[in-house]
């Protein structure tokens, strides 16, 4: 048995970032023009289909190489696994291109994932960066982009292929990027061997592209009803916004300009920025006012989301390669991609009793004038409200089942918070126990208030406010970004709540402080292992780099690459006085003004909220990836993973809710 690694080189007439993997694999243009093989540490060679190899007296031969084609057919016939970086495209292609060249597909689980493993090593997961990132040898030929250009799309002018024939000796360029890209991709596999899948998690990789395979479907009809609803609001919207502003909504540099000029300078062209400004009618009746609500009604996230539903959705209606194995870096959450359903738009309160409904009137072909004079809301407002529901299964009922509040619980569980493992042993009411607790009111208070006044008690939303922002040691600034100001709390109140909090979590401060010193303990003293409660911290040099790793309670560990530890001053909140005390950092992903991971890498601050933070989202994830692998043992048949939201197929009287809720509620022994 061997190792094996791959890289195709495709060509199609597909827009691959448009529609996907599955869909560009599944589109009869799509041609693979070469594949590069590795066996073991033999020299790598090149099969090229036999239209596309090119004999050339001057440039020289660009044909198969010898046994290329035997050691092809030695892979196929093998049990080995099978590398490939992004190895999702390479399944895909040898699942729909390939068996027109007479080849079948390898097993499912022979497949390895080096894409996969540059995340857990948290170092930047395209092959180039990550081959810079850990100065390899062999590095990624710079020169890929601009052949895959040439030979892999239509020309724009012509609209037709550039063949290998017309330009020999870029074409035989192109062919050794492609054997280049095998030997970057197997040093790096040597090189990142210690964050290889295995056991569970290689199980968990597999059932990923089982789930991404399989598909999500959507009900093409509503969609394309939506579409047309779209397309009716936004192109006299464009038009409007063109005319205003004499630039497009996406011009973002040159706008900014523009709203400067207008009196409105901008931070930036955000959603959030947007939405809040629209909100507090900050520019209301005036041009910049009106181009906030142009913008906001063409770049609706509604919009997105429907067309790339509309493209993305193969000939059976499904959606395929919706998710991302270990997109969340370090924890390893699931991430979106293509479609990506993790950040559909959940319904406003305004919306939660009438979405289906709404939906239901899409489907039916209501017009665009009829819901928004039904309803009195922005057809756009509308169809987000009812995105969700475009996610349908025309076989029938599918299967949602939703581990509550799973962050909050771990949270405490980890910290051994008692009170608040009780209140999720019974009654799970946590922002009235919460608030109970801050304020020293009776738990009883709170149902009482309700049953008298029919509505929740004016504590409830400080309680409920403190839940979702505080937990990861966030302060007032957390708290207004979570909403507080739009819930009509005041900024004089939040510093109180924010103490009040954490005077009644006492252990969960703790263990911000214990987790943050055992990890500045371990940078300190690498080799020694330092236990914080159910989880530890260590400190070791692998994969060229130093790391700081925290072991989870299932024992997977997550990485910190390059830590450090420095002085710093920080200022303490109850005196406002400086003070200076160690802190630790990484080299990592650089999070944007947004909160989003941007593209940027550089040193990142790892302090106790944030380290807590990502310990309950790891085992978070340990507990999906568990629960997950004994349903589809079961046989119930996954769709997608939306957060700690499972949706799965419903097959009949031989399964139940019951049982699916069952699966994912069987802990692993750690748990």
């Amino acid at each position: 048995m061997s190792t094996w690694h791959i890289d195709f080189e495709t060509r199609s007439r597909a827009d691959l970032g448009e529609i996907g993997a599955f869909k560009y694999a599944q589109d009869p243009s799509t041609e693979v023009m070469c594949l590069a093989i590795k066996r073991d540490d033999e020299p790598t060679l090149v099969w090229i289909p036999p239209e596309f190899e090119v004999r050339d007296t001057l440039a020289g031969d660009t044909v198969s190489d010898p046994g290329a084609l035997d050691l092809l057919k030695a892979m196929l016939a093998d049990d080995g696994p099978i590398y490939a970086h992004n190895a999702q495209f390479e399944v895909t292609i040898f699942r729909y291109v390939m068996p027109r060249y007479g080849f079948t597909e390898p097993t499912l689980t022979r497949w390895r994932c080096t894409q996969a493993m540059a995340r857990r090593a948290n170092i930047p997961s395209s092959l180039g960066k990550a081959a810079a990132a850990l100065n390899l040898a062999n590095q990624k030929d710079p020169a890929g982009e601009r052949l895959i250009k040439t030979f892999s799309i239509p020309q724009k002018d012509t609209g037709e292929f550039i063949q290998p024939y017309q330009f020999p000796d870029k074409w035989h360029a192109f062919v050794e990027y492609c054997r280049q890209d095998v030997e970057t991709e197997h040093e790096l596999a040597h090189v990142l061997k210690p964050f290889d899948l295995s056991g569970w998690l290689l199980d968990t990789f597999h059932t990923d592209l089982t789930i991404n395979d399989r598909g999500m479907p959507v009900n093409m009809i509503a969609l394309r009803n939506a579409d047309k609803m779209i397309d009716d609001t936004s192109v006299p919207a464009f038009a409007e916004f063109n005319a205003l502003t004499g630039l497009n909504p996406t011009q973002n540099a040159k706008l900014r300009v523009w709203f400067a000029e207008q009196g409105a300078p901008l931070p930036n062209l955000q959603g959030e920025t947007l939405e809040a400004l629209a909100e507090e009618g900050t520019y209301r009746g005036t041009p910049a006012g009106t181009a906030i609500d142009l913008i906001m009604k063409i770049g609706f996230a509604a919009v997105k989301k429907i067309k790339k539903m509309i493209a993305c959705a193969g000939a059976d209606n499904r959606v395929r390669g919706g998710l991302q194995f270990h997109g969340a870096v370090p924890t390893a959450r699931w991430s979106g991609q293509g479609v990506q359903p993790q950040n559909f738009k959940s319904p406003e309160e305004w919306a939660e009793s009438i979405s289906e409904q709404v939906y239901e009137y899409i489907l039916a072909g209501a017009s665009k004038e009829f819901l928004e004079l039904w309803y009195g809301r922005d057809c756009f407002a509308l169809i987000a409200s009812a995105i969700r529901h475009f996610i349908h299964d025309p076989q029938g009922p599918m299967l949602s089942a939703d581990y509550t509040a799973i962050e909050a619980v771990l949270l405490a569980w980890l910290a051994n918070e008692e009170w608040r493992l009780q209140v999720f042993r019974t009654h799970k009411k946590i922002y009235e126990a919460s608030a109970s607790q801050m304020f020293k009111i009776p738990f009883e208070d709170f149902a009482e208030y309700k049953r008298l006044h029919g509505k929740a008690h004016p504590m409830r939303k400080k309680g409920k406010i403190a839940e979702l922002a505080l937990g990861y040691q966030g302060a007032d600034g957390a708290l207004i970004k979570f909403g507080a100001l739009k819930m009509g709390l005041t900024e004089e109140e939040l510093p109180d709540i924010v103490e009040t909090w954490r005077k009644a979590n006492p252990e969960i401060v703790k263990f911000w402080y214990a987790c943050e010193g055992a990890a500045i303990k371990a940078v300190e003293n690498p080799g020694e292992k330092f236990p914080v409660g159910k989880v530890a911290f260590f400190c070791g040099t692998v994969a060229k780099s130093k790391y700081l790793f925290t072991v989870l309670p299932s024992g997977r560990r997550m990485a910190y690459r390059d830590p450090r530890v420095k002085m710093e001053m920080r200022e303490s909140r109850k005196t406002g006085n400086e003070y200076e005390r160690k802190a630790v950092s990484y080299h990592g992903q650089i999070a944007s003004d947004s909160g989003a991971k941007s593209q940027q890498w550089g040193r990142v601050s790892l302090y106790g909220g944030k380290i807590v933070e990502n310990i309950c989202q790891g085992a978070a994830f340990d507990l999906m990836a568990n629960g997950v692998l004994k349903a589809e043992a079961k046989g119930y048949r996954s769709y997608s993973l939306i957060h700690d939201e499972v949706l799965a197929a419903f097959d009949g009287p031989h399964q139940s809710l019951a049982e699916f809720q069952a699966c994912l509620e069987d802990a692993p022994p750690w748990a």
